[in-house]
């Protein structure tokens, strides 16, 4: 036993990257998808997706997964996802102890449902778990769901679990693979850990290691939290590094610095997946926008007039009264009383929205009142003027900010897959009354692609970012009664 683990009382590493279920953590959403997969295999199976981003735990939450499931499960990991279709025949007979396949396509299915009929009458389920499965060839996921629609007397010979990155679910968004998606049975996403969950996190993979007490400060914990960006993977090697180096030096609890020099040692190899680092840059620009706003009045930044102005008829027109001196105290009033604050972007501002415009060498804040196909009715301290789109597309500075009554249900961007029944029954009924869906639709409770398709096309029309996610501005978008929009 290395000394470090001694000197921490632990048995074994307690970070170490290899996936190992009895160091699984049901964190709320690796929880509540574990939970979600498993129901749906042990009931009628058929063809599930679980995606993350690189490190996010997918392969230790299959495992988990595959270890929960009770003994009649025959299960097959599928590691290498550049076979062809041969591969899969020839692994799934060897698994089940089928013939040799023969070379046509016929033959193959054939053989296939013959040796899962066999495994089904001596009381086995076979599931096929494909890992990487955004590598996949678009054929070899057009033979899976070949594979997934036998089935005798309505139950499924075979069930599939795909697990990839999210560039897997943009592969099934194909035209030609709509079949495939038809028969999606569970769509589980998972995402980054939040801070509160890390620190669970860290304690139960403590536990498990043959340690009880803390061995990381809460701003040790703040710190991991704020470096990994909640991906597991990130805090295992800080963790584990940052362990490491404190006993060196006869240290008995971890610290915020030992996490800062475990980061500077692992360098390059520190890095979040390019989605989640996105999400992160968006983050701190929206941090330092919100910054500055609490700053500039208390530095008597000269445009503060013109704010207060703007505030006053944002406020007037939702009703809130007389207008706080700041867009912060603004957003706190707003919230008490059912509406929501967000930053929206500036190409297509809704009615009763803030802007902020160049003039010259300085900038202002601007009341947007109306708006139409020739441009933007705005008001400001010097009153209300009309704004053609060309002129405001010039002088548009940053995103606008606008006070909203979020839709039944929200409660954070849904994205494609995702499972929220108030918000989708809204959604429904919002693209029926815009022509983007057919009039006889009845959604269920997941936003599924169908959807997903028709709000990325609304998306596009209003040039939104078209990625499906259903966030503020997609939702104020929809919300608003013109269509097809306004100054295109």
């Amino acid at each position: 036993m290395s000394d470090w683990l001694r000197q921490f009382g632990l048995a074994r590493p307690p970070f170490a990257l290899a996936p190992d279920p009895a160091f699984f953590h049901p964190a709320a959403g690796h929880g509540l998808a574990l939970a979600r997969l498993r129901e749906v295999l042990c009931g009628e199976g058929g063809l599930c997706l679980l995606t993350g981003e690189a490190g996010m735990g997918k392969t230790l939450l299959a495992r988990a997964l595959v270890a929960s499931l009770p003994v009649e499960f025959r299960v097959l990991w599928l590691a290498d996802p550049r076979v062809d279709e041969g591969g899969i025949v020839d692994a799934l007979l060897g698994a089940l102890g089928g013939p040799a396949a023969a070379s046509s396509r016929t033959a193959r299915l054939a053989a296939l449902e013959g040796a899962f009929r066999a495994a089904r009458c001596g009381g086995r389920r076979v599931l096929l778990v494909v890992d990487e499965a955004q590598d996949l060839a678009p054929a070899v996921l057009e033979w899976l769901r070949v594979l997934v629609d036998l089935g005798a007397e309505g139950s499924r010979l075979l069930s599939v679990l795909l697990v990839g990155q999210p560039r897997l679910w943009r592969l099934l968004a194909r035209p030609a693979l709509c079949p495939l998606r038809q028969r999606l049975a569970a769509r589980v996403h998972l995402a980054p850990l939040s801070r509160r969950e890390v620190a669970a996190y860290l304690r139960h993979r403590l536990g498990v290691a043959g340690c009880r007490r803390p061995l990381f400060t809460r701003c040790a914990v703040a710190a991991l939290s704020q470096r990994s960006g909640g991906v597991p993977r990130l805090i295992n090697q800080l963790a584990g590094r940052a362990l490491i180096l404190a006993a060196r030096v006869g240290r008995r609890q971890v610290g915020r610095r030992w996490v800062a020099r475990a980061a500077s040692h692992l360098g390059p190899a520190l890095v979040l997946p390019p989605g989640l680092d996105r999400v992160r840059r968006r983050r701190r620009v929206a941090a330092a926008l919100v910054l500055l706003a609490a700053l500039a009045p208390a530095a008597g930044i000269w445009w503060r007039g013109e704010e207060a102005s703007a505030l006053a008829r944002l406020a007037e027109a939702r009703g809130l009264g007389a207008a706080p001196s700041t867009a912060t105290a603004l957003c706190r009033r707003a919230e008490v009383q059912g509406w929501a604050c967000a930053e929206l972007p500036a190409a297509d501002p809704p009615p009763t929205s803030l802007v902020r415009l160049r003039q010259g060498r300085r900038e202002r804040w601007a009341f947007v009142a109306a708006k139409g196909e020739a441009g933007l009715l705005v008001a400001d301290a010097a009153g209300e003027h009309h704004l053609p789109w060309e002129r405001y597309r010039r002088r548009v500075i940053g995103p606008a900010l606008a006070l909203w009554r979020p839709p039944p249900g929200y409660d954070g961007p849904l994205a494609p897959g995702a499972r929220n029944p108030r918000l989708v029954a809204w959604l429904a009924e919002r693209l029926k009354t815009l022509g983007l869906v057919e009039e006889g639709l009845i959604a269920g409770g997941v936003y599924d692609a169908y959807l997903a398709a028709a709000v990325r096309r609304f998306q596009a029309a209003r040039g939104l970012a078209p990625s499906g996610i259903l966030e503020p501005a997609t939702l104020i978008a929809l919300q608003e009664k013109a269509w097809p929009p306004a100054g295109r």
